[in-house]
């Protein structure tokens, strides 16, 4: 290789703010080779290199031709310069996340814990770049996923750092990697690169134009794909890149600029792929993004007899996932957060529960039949065997060892895949502690609590959790916007020692589990996917950690209790100014408005959920969520649903209430009457130390059934402190026979929706103490919030009613007065007066 180049033409234009597409396509389409670099005040300017024989006249004319109007401009000629040289000094050694790029001239490799990578440093001119420093960062961020690639593509790899990094970071996978490059220098380069790093049998090295050469058509499909180069070579290849991913491929996108970002995402999700993660670094920017699946596709590979199950769950086996992860919404549409799908060739079921019918119906298409369920298990046996499907395919790591043993006494041919699609996992987001002060209890004192309750023989307890490794580590995350758990796996062992594994540490779990002697789990909660892989898995359903979790601290309930003041000052500030602002508001608006109100709060984190916030017709959907589409505006008069919550430091919130505005009519008073009777009947109770779930929750059913009125949905769920809203295993429904015990937080949550028409629903939190003669246990108000009395119907509450309503709006003023202004003060009196 020559060190020196030639002299070229370049044509420098005057610097503008954004350049425009039209003009950046022509010029991109004219120079065979160019830059865009950025002024000192930000501006973007283009330059061009032509050989010495460019003529400018040439560029006019085809300017002119292509309506284009240039920008001023000077034309420069470019000498010989030692450029290999110069860059060989100007190299220094990269440590970029999960890497450190160095040149291979350096006379000892740097001391570094990071994934060395050596290239020829002469001609890594885009080793050191903005672009290449975000396509590592988000390889690192894939690596640390669930995503295990086997066939990678690196389009114009240049030196093949990319290539190299992939190589060396998914190493135990042995993927082949093949990169491809326009310029035969490259490829000359990124072939000896891959030798020096060691990497030459994982790697072959191509001179090929994009994803049409023949030896990119011959390894396809692929899945994942790295292209750090400009922002039109990436539009032009859009299409050609969908059909050569894999369904769930990723791509690795750079070279783009900030004003060019929505321009190349928008031609990428013309052709199904939908974005995971974007990069800055300086003007620069990069995408990580992801094909979606296809149902039809996924329908065309099944044979008949075949069908499989799936789930919206990740690994962790839980609701808790982002958007973007919902492999439920991706190939039928629904949003909801509960659902499963069971797809065979010619059928497509999606069972969802009775807080999900309307809205599962709504927003799926016709080829998808919608199974409204009280048991998902119990009607997927029913359907398998009703359409004589022989084989159930499943993917191991979102079926738990308890589902799979419930299906095989049903005598169903389970067959694990790893290519049945799952909800994705997003790279992790920044770790962060508890602090003891909120936690209550340090991890060591939690880790030993949990110890003392291993069974004899035991040496170590597996977690898979993501909520209880949160809890018993005293760690949290920022996965996920409304839940700061920690998506991670835990081991504890008997010495209290407690070793969390991220993802990419799986195999290293693996291989600490196979050196215990016997190791407990939760069969509820572990995918079976680690009993292939780990033999000394005890068939024992280990519940302790569950249940120290339930059972809150004292700590963790004086939290709870400040969490709820905070909340109602919010509640209450909102509600004077809703009451005042209404009309002409959006449901959007109440959403927006009620954040502001609450984020003032002392140790906010985010709310606790997406808040559901429902106008007349919308809040007969139990789980509703305002969109810009079905955002509804209030009338004169309207009902609004409002369920919504927040994570304090100190505690979790979730509260329901309907409020009505303006002239609200007899039939929904009387309905709101009924409701509000049936969480008395229940917030009143007291029973017995150990009292199954399903009991309590007949408590208050009955109160709506005698009226041949009922609600579809729990009448309550558990509530995790500072952690997630839905807390398992606890929940008041019909089936859960989980016994109550002192200290538990729930919901009380009885609601009566009628279709087309309103929505009703009364939520708070309460938590069961002893009863004052300490024999029995009962519920303690934690949601300090009026009940609105105008829509209550007095001559239909007995007596003890009204008592409980007078004495929970007393508790509500007296505790929330003295932090109100004087107007708010007002409001709040007449809100909580007596009946």
């Amino acid at each position: 290789m020559k060190d020196n180049i030639s002299s070229c033409i370049t044509v420098t234009f005057e610097p503008i703010n954004v350049l425009p597409q039209n003009i950046a396509e022509f010029l991109d389409s004219y120079f065979e080779v160019s830059a865009l670099n950025f002024t000192d005040d930000n501006k973007e300017q283009y330059v061009g290199y032509a050989p010495l024989s460019f003529n400018e006249e040439d560029l006019l004319k085809a300017a002119k031709k292509a309506d284009i109007s240039l920008p001023s401009y000077k034309i420069d000629v470019l000498k010989n310069k030692n450029w290999l040289t110069e860059n060989v000094i100007k190299f220094a050694p990269q440590e970029v996340a999960d890497f450190c790029v160095y040149g291979i001239h350096e006379k000892k490799a740097p001391k570094t814990k990071k994934i060395p990578i050596q290239v020829y440093a002469a001609t890594a001119f885009g080793s050191t770049h903005p672009t290449t420093h975000m396509c590592l960062t988000a390889l690192s961020d894939l690596s640390h996923s669930s995503f295990c690639p086997k066939n990678i593509i690196d389009v114009g790899t240049g030196s093949g750092v990319l290539s190299i990094a992939a190589a060396k970071k998914w190493s135990k996978l042995k993927p082949h990697i093949l990169g491809v490059d326009i310029d035969i220098e490259s490829v000359n380069v990124a072939a000896q690169n891959a030798y020096d790093n060691n990497i030459q049998d994982l790697m072959d090295v191509s001179y090929s134009n994009g994803f049409k050469a023949k030896a990119v058509k011959k390894n396809a499909p692929y899945d994942l794909v790295f292209a750090n180069i400009l922002a039109r070579p990436l539009i032009l290849m859009a299409k050609d890149m969908a059909k050569s991913l894999k369904p769930h491929g990723y791509a690795v996108l750079s070279g783009f600029t900030d004003a060019q970002t929505d321009w190349v995402l928008g031609a990428f999700q013309k052709v199904g792929f939908k974005l995971t993660k974007l990069y800055k670094n300086e003007h620069w920017r990069a995408a990580l993004i992801q094909k979606k699946q296809n149902l039809m596709q996924i329908q065309s590979d099944l044979k008949k007899g075949e069908s499989i199950l799936i789930k919206r769950d990740n690994m962790f086996l839980g609701e808790d996932i982002l958007f973007n992860e919902n492999i439920i919404s991706e190939l039928s549409g629904f949003t909801g957060s509960a659902g499963m799908m069971l797809v065979a060739k010619d059928k497509a079921f999606l069972l969802v529960d009775g807080r999900y019918s309307i809205q599962a119906r709504k927003e799926t298409s016709k080829n998808i039949e919608v199974i409204d369920t009280q048991n998902f298990y119990t009607d997927l046996l029913r359907l398998i065997k009703e359409n004589n499907f022989q084989k159930l395919l499943f993917n191991p790591w979102v079926v738990s060892k308890l589902e799979t043993k419930l299906f095989e006494n049903h005598g169903i041919n389970l067959i694990p895949s790893f290519d049945v699609p799952i909800s994705g996992l997003t790279p992790p987001q920044k770790v962060f502690k508890h602090p003891q002060k909120f936690a209550g209890l340090s991890s060591k004192e939690k880790c030993t609590a949990v110890v003392k309750a291993f069974p004899k023989g035991f040496d170590a307890l597996l977690i898979t959790s993501a909520a209880e490794l949160s809890w018993l580590s005293n760690l949290r995350a920022f996965d996920l916007p409304d839940t700061p758990v920690l998506r991670a796996y835990g081991l504890l062992k008997k010495d209290g020692s407690l070793k969390v594994y991220s993802f990419e540490k799986i195999s290293t779990l693996i291989k600490d589990l196979n050196k215990c002697v016997k190791v407990i789990y939760n069969a509820a909660q572990t995918p079976l996917a680690l009993f292939q892989e780990a033999s000394n898995l005890e068939d024992i359903n280990f519940m302790a950690l569950s249940n120290l979790k339930l059972q809150k601290n004292p700590v963790e309930l004086k939290g709870f209790i400040n969490a709820h003041i905070k909340d109602g000052v919010a509640l209450v500030k909102f509600f004077c100014w809703l009451e005042k602002n209404y009309q002409g508001l959006t449901e959007l608006d109440v959403v927006q408005k009620l954040h502001e109100f609450r984020a003032c709060g002392k140790y906010y984190f985010s709310e606790s959920f997406g808040t559901i916030a429902a106008i007349g017709s919308n809040a007969a959907i139990v789980h509703y969520q305002p969109s810009s589409k079905t955002n509804k505006k209030f009338s004169k008069s309207a009902l609004l649903l409002l369920d919504s919550g927040a994570q304090y430091f100190d505690g979790t919130t979730d509260i329901t209430r309907t409020v009505g505005f303006g002239h609200i009519k007899n039939e929904i008073k009387k309905d709101f009457t009924l409701v509000l009777k049936a969480h008395i009947a229940l917030a009143s109770h007291t029973f017995k130390k150990g009292t199954p779930a399903n009991e309590l929750d007949a408590v208050c059913r009955n109160v709506l059934l005698q009226q041949g009125k009922d609600f579809k949905h729990g009448t309550g769920h558990s509530v995790g402190y500072f952690s997630n809203v839905h807390e398992s295993p606890f929940s008041i429904n019909q089936h859960n026979t989980t016994p109550v015990l002192e200290s538990y937080i729930t919901s009380i949550e009885p609601g009566y929706y009628l279709e087309n028409a309103y929505g009703i629903r009364i939520e708070n939190l309460v938590y069961t103490k002893p009863d004052q003669k300490k024999r029995y246990l009962c519920f303690e108000p934690l949601t300090l919030c009026p009940i609105d009395l105008n829509l209550i119907k007095p001559e239909l509450l007995t007596e003890s009613e009204k008592s409980w309503l007078n004495q929970y709006h007393q508790r509500v003023f007296e505790t929330l007065h003295p932090l109100l202004n004087k107007q708010e003060r007002v409001w709040l009196e007449n809100k909580c007066r007596l009946i």
